[in-house]
């Protein structure tokens, strides 16, 4: 099977869309981990802001997922 020219930059670019995806994931874990800690606590400024951050990690993620190429 013959690859189509551009095959290795793109291949290139989706592991580099991956690993940005995946260290987003890693971050949103800590932030859900982190909003647990602060409903135990009952902290709710704190738990505003973390899922403040929450919000925009899944954004990020779903551009991140939504940028890869089918393989």
């Amino acid at each position: 099977m013959k690859m189509r020219d551009g095959a290795e930059p793109d291949r290139e670019e989706n592991t580099e869309r991956l690993e940005q995806a995946v260290k987003c994931a890693e971050e949103l874990s800590k932030r859900i981990q982190g909003l647990n800690t602060m409903l135990a606590r009952g902290d709710f400024e704190e738990i505003k802001e973390i899922l403040s951050e929450i919000k925009r990690l899944v954004m990020d993620l779903e551009k991140y997922l939504n940028m890869l190429d089918p393989v």
